[in-house]
């Protein structure tokens, strides 16, 4: 036999949170409810749902919620914490917004009429549970959300990265390719690249004299200086001049990047 359970669909935003509740059998009970998406909100929203299931007798609710940026979490934590739901044999549903979009296009177009978007959050949840609730693990959660952090902070590296990259190719379009230093980034080519004397002034040095400023420059950590100091002169022979007026820019947006600390310095 079916239980006989309460579906609401809730859509969240940073403002509110927006409820719809349909019976076992997919009609209306309430088509649309919205509380704010705060402390004060989610207690009417609590006792909203509460007096909902007590009046209809329900054996349970099954609560789903799109999972869009983290606007879902805070009232999904209250109701995994709360006791009085949990009596009510509460279970959470996290759905991918995907799963929602693809549930809307496959309803008859008079499905859709004056329909909004918790409904069809609730409904997809009732047609088709998703395999799993959601349950609250912070130990988990932690771990994610440093997880997300580091490969965000990892594609913004490589995207400050290639961006420089670019610049460079207009300051010293053979740089790179001539492999004047193991890095490009590391400490001694990034002060090559953006402090005095610049790179045209260290043109006019002899291959010596080069050689002993860069060694001096990388606090005597190159292993063989005259190498570094032969590429790098052969770099600003074989690239292309910028001129006196896109130099400076140039030359400040690479500064300025190195600056902003993405790339390490």
């Amino acid at each position: 036999m079916k239980e006989n359970r309460l579906q609401v669909g809730i859509d969240f935003s940073m403002k509110k949170a927006d409820f719809c509740l349909l019976q076992p059998d997919g009609e209306l009970l309430v088509r649309h409810r919205s509380f704010s998406n705060t402390v004060s909100g989610y207690s009417k929203a609590r006792r909203f749902l509460l007096e909902a299931i007590q009046e209809h007798s329900y054996d349970g609710v099954d609560i789903s919620g799109e999972a869009t940026n983290y606007y879902w979490f805070p009232y999904f934590r209250m109701i995994a914490l709360d006791r009085e739901l949990a009596e009510e044999n509460a279970a959470l549903y996290l759905l991918n917004p995907r799963w929602v979009k693809w549930f809307k296009k496959s309803l008859p177009q008079d499905n859709k009429t004056d329909a909004d978007d918790p409904y069809y959050i609730a409904e997809r949840t009732r047609q088709k549970h998703p395999s799993y609730t959601w349950e609250l693990r912070e130990e988990w959660l932690t771990l994610r959300f440093y997880t997300r952090l580091r490969f965000r902070l990892a594609n913004l590296l490589g995207n400050e990265k290639n961006y420089f990259l670019t610049f460079l190719f207009l300051r010293s379009s053979a740089y790179k390719s001539s492999k004047c230093f193991s890095d490009v980034f590391g400490a001694t080519s990034q002060q090559v690249l953006t402090e005095e004397p610049i790179l045209e002034e260290l043109g006019t040095l002899s291959t010596e004299d080069l050689a002993s400023y860069l060694y001096e420059l990388s606090k005597h950590t190159l292993d063989i200086p005259q190498n570094n100091a032969k590429k790098l002169q052969k770099a600003l022979r074989e690239s292309f001049p910028l001129g006196e007026t896109l130099t400076p820019p140039v030359q400040r947006i690479l500064h300025l990047t190195l600056e902003n600390r993405v790339v390490p310095k």
